[in-house]
């Protein structure tokens, strides 16, 4: 039994039919009646390895500085939590694992302080008044790769798991065919779309994953404040604050 109607391309692979015909996959199931029945369990597999270093100098008169570095890999069978997986594959990292969603392979953390206090003091009339500074300049600046990406691909009002893979539930990914990003399309969130093709009739896992990156992160965060102890005591004080959160207004994605 074979449909005559279905287009050259599926007859060449072999086919006979091309999934526009077939039923819902509820007459499929079972137990007539019940259409698809979601169960979540915690059945994915991941694994994360990194390399870690740090480094801080304290100098004389307050001055700190200090630098983390992290290079690091975090793959699983799914790229985040409540995604499909396939239990029944034996090497789920290797057919349908990838990148996670929050895997950042670079990531430089900086850091600066700096403090100076002063100390003044005078006398009128017989009263000696005392007053003292306290001043202290910090910052932090973060710098990272970004996270992994990928096109997706779908026709509207087409399943196309049904006209390409054969799958109710697992729909196709694009074919890569070169380099489809470089490092200055990653900073303009770029990419070369005549790097792709659809995949063939009857293709199935594996997939190319994660072959594209969103821009990168950098971030600057400064505190500046100065504390004025009032008072003969210096149990009164008042302080000045500034605080800048991405000071130099980089973009975060």
């Amino acid at each position: 039994m074979k449909d005559t109607s279905i287009a050259q391309v599926y007859k060449d692979a072999g086919l006979k039919f091309d999934g526009s015909k077939a039923l819902p996959a509820d007459f499929l199931s079972q137990i007539p009646g019940y259409g698809t029945i979601q169960y979540w369990e915690f059945a994915g597999s991941s694994n994360y390895h990194s390399l870690q270093a740090t480094a801080e100098r304290r100098f004389t008169k307050g001055l700190t500085l200090g630098a983390a570095y992290t290079w690091s890999k975090a793959m699983g069978t799914a790229r985040k939590r409540w995604r499909l997986h396939q239990p029944h594959l034996r090497s789920l990292l290797r057919l349908s694992g990838s990148l996670a969603l929050t895997e950042l392979t670079s990531w430089l953390s900086t850091m600066f302080g700096s403090s100076r206090s002063s100390d003044a003091g005078w006398e009128t009339t017989g009263l000696r008044m005392a007053s003292s500074t306290v001043g202290k300049l910090s910052g932090i600046s973060q710098f990272m790769t970004g996270v992994p990406a990928e096109v997706g691909i779908s026709i509207p009002n087409v399943n196309l798991g049904q006209r390409i893979s054969g799958s109710y539930t697992e729909a196709p990914r694009v074919l890569v065919t070169g380099k489809p990003q470089s490092s200055a399309q990653i900073r303009r969130h770029g990419f070369d779309f005549t790097q792709f093709r659809l995949p063939d009739i009857g293709n199935v896992n594996p997939w190319p994953r994660s072959y594209l990156r969103r821009p990168g992160i950098n971030v600057s965060d400064i505190s500046v404040f100065k504390n004025f102890a009032m008072g003969a005591d210096n149990n009164r004080r008042l302080q000045l604050r500034l605080e800048m959160f991405n000071a130099f207004q980089s973009p975060a994605v």
